[in-house]
């Protein structure tokens, strides 16, 4: 006998379009504390942050009372053009806690952290790499490569109950956990990245971009440098060639 609660065919999903999704992250106004000491080849960067803050409940979601709602798009664009040891200082020093529960990590770290998400961009969704780290939470772990834990929920926008909004929530613990989760969400919404042939920076691929350099300078900079060494090959090859011979001295 066959049951029609559970048919041998899958039914038929449900399309939700137009649902706005906010990356709930919040951190506060005040910088962390950052030390930096040397522990063999090493460079280990530790934050440490106020204690004593209050919490208070902002749209259903716990945070300390004076903390703020992250915009974590930022963050990931400004982890990706860290470069030097003072930029790292100064990302850690703002961006609230790197990792979840983890207040210490490395330089060679961060760089690797760069490396795995960079990799996670052009790659696509399922072929999150190895991160630098393999001592990852299981919560973080799954956050971080793209297991997003939802809150959906419906907003009333008027006076008429019957025209409600569905707004969702990806929740975030830490900087990382953040920027994994805008690399989820833009994947899961289609979008392609590419490297910069000039530059080497991620960008994303659009009709308006050339898809091979992240803006029109890195692409006027790419060409003047082609029509350079063009000109140079066409410079030499109109030049006569030397042909070395040997000297010889006269003998008295």
């Amino acid at each position: 006998m066959k049951n029609a609660l559970f048919p041998r065919v899958p039914p038929k999903a449900r399309i939700m379009t137009s649902m706005p999704v906010t990356i709930q992250y919040y951190g506060s106004d005040q910088l962390a504390d950052v030390t930096v000491t040397s522990s063999g080849d090493e460079i280990v960067l530790k934050q440490s942050f106020p204690h004593g803050l209050s919490e208070s409940l902002e749209g259903g979601y716990r945070v300390e009372r004076g903390h703020h709602r992250a915009d974590a798009y930022a963050i990931r664009e400004t982890f990706f053009d860290i470069a030097t040891l003072e930029e790292a200082v100064s990302f850690l020093k703002r961006c609230g806690p790197f990792r979840t529960g983890v207040h210490q990590t490395t330089f060679s770290d961060i760089k690797g952290w760069q490396v795995a998400f960079r990799d996670w961009l052009i790659g696509g969704y399922n072929r999150f790499p190895l991160p630098p780290v393999i001592e990852l939470g299981e919560i973080e772990n799954n956050r971080i490569g793209g297991s997003l834990s939802w809150d959906i929920c419906t907003h009333t926008i008027s006076d008429d109950p019957r025209r409600e909004s569905v707004q969702a929530w990806v929740l975030c613990d830490s900087a990382v956990e953040a920027i994994g989760a805008t690399i989820a969400l833009d994947l899961i919404e289609g979008a392609n990245f590419k490297t910069c042939l000039w530059c080497t920076k991620v960008f994303e691929v659009t009709k308006d971009n050339g898809r091979q350099y992240c803006t029109m300078a890195c692409a006027h900079r790419a060409g003047q440098k082609r029509r350079r060494a063009e000109a140079k090959i066409l410079k030499d090859a109109g030049k006569p060639k030397k042909i070395k011979t040997k000297s010889t001295k006269a003998k008295v």
